[in-house]
C-alpha cells in the first residue's frame, strides 16, 4: 500500500517537472542498503554540480535542460524499479521548497520557461510567472506581497515603462526586486539584484523580514 502511493507521489512530481523534490523523495524514502539509494545518491551528486553551475551563470538554460536529460533517465529507471525492500520501513516527509508565494514578471517570453526553472532551484514557490506585456490586471488582484521583474532582456526604451510598473507595484504595497543589470534611478524602495545569488539573498531578506512583523 505505502508503495503504491509513494510511486504515485513520485510520478506526480516526475509529470510535472519537479526533479528536484522527486529526487529529495527518492532521498529520504530509500534505504541506504538499497542499490537504487546508492545509484541515486550518483545521480545527485551530478544533479548538484548542475544546478550550481546554472546558478554560477557557467550553464545557460538550454544546455542545462540538455545535461538534464541524462539526469532525468536515470531517476526514472530507479522509479520504475523500485520495490517493497527498497524502502524505508516509515516515509519521511519532504519539505524543501520555501512555501511563501512569489509573483514574478519575464522580461521576454522566452524568458519565462527560465525563470520557472531558477525559481525551482531557488526552492521558491511561484505564485504566478508571466510575460510582462501581458499584465493588465488590476495590482490588488496580485495577492503575493512580493513581485521580482527579470528585466534581463529589457531594452533601453523599455525602461522607462518598466521602472513605472515597478513603482506602480510599490504604491500597492508590494516588495519588488529588480532582477538584471543595475539601472540608476529607481531609488530605495526597489532592491537590485544583479544576479541569481543576490536574487536569492534579496528574497530571503524579503521574507525574514515579513515574517518577523507581520501582524
Amino acid at each position: 500500500m505505502f508503495l503504491d502511493k509513494f510511486l504515485r507521489k513520485c510520478q506526480a512530481r516526475y509529470d510535472s517537472g519537479d526533479f528536484q523534490t522527486l529526487t529529495s523523495l527518492l532521498r529520504y524514502n530509500l534505504r541506504e542498503r538499497s542499490p537504487k539509494y546508492t545509484a541515486l545518491m550518483e545521480l545527485n551528486i551530478e544533479f548538484n554540480a548542475l544546478k550550481r553551475a546554472f546558478l554560477q551563470e557557467h550553464l545557460n538554460y538550454q544546455d542545462y535542460k540538455e545535461r538534464e536529460k541524462n539526469i532525468v533517465t536515470g531517476l526514472k529507471k530507479i522509479m520504475d524499479t523500485i520495490r517493497n525492500n527498497d524502502l524505508r520501513k516509515r516515509a519521511n516527509a519532504v519539505h524543501r521548497e520555501i512555501r511563501f508565494p512569489i509573483f514574478v514578471l519575464s522580461s521576454s517570453l522566452e524568458k519565462i520557461p527560465e525563470n520557472v526553472l531558477l525559481f525551482d532551484l531557488l526552492n521558491f514557490t511561484k505564485k504566478e510567472v508571466t510575460y510582462w506585456t501581458n499584465f493588465e490586471s488590476n495590482f490588488s488582484d496580485v495577492k503575493t506581497e512580493i513581485v521580482v521583474f527579470e528585466n534581463q532582456n529589457i531594452s533601453q526604451e523599455q525602461v522607462p515603462e518598466r521602472t513605472q510598473l515597478m513603482l506602480q507595484f510599490i504604491d500597492n504595497q508590494k516588495y519588488v526586486i529588480h532582477f538584471g543589470k543595475e539601472w540608476e534611478g529607481l531609488g530605495t524602495d526597489i532592491l537590485q539584484a544583479k544576479n541569481k545569488y543576490e536574487l536569492n539573498s534579496r528574497l530571503s531578506e524579503i521574507i525574514q523580514f515579513i515574517e518577523t512583523y507581520q501582524t
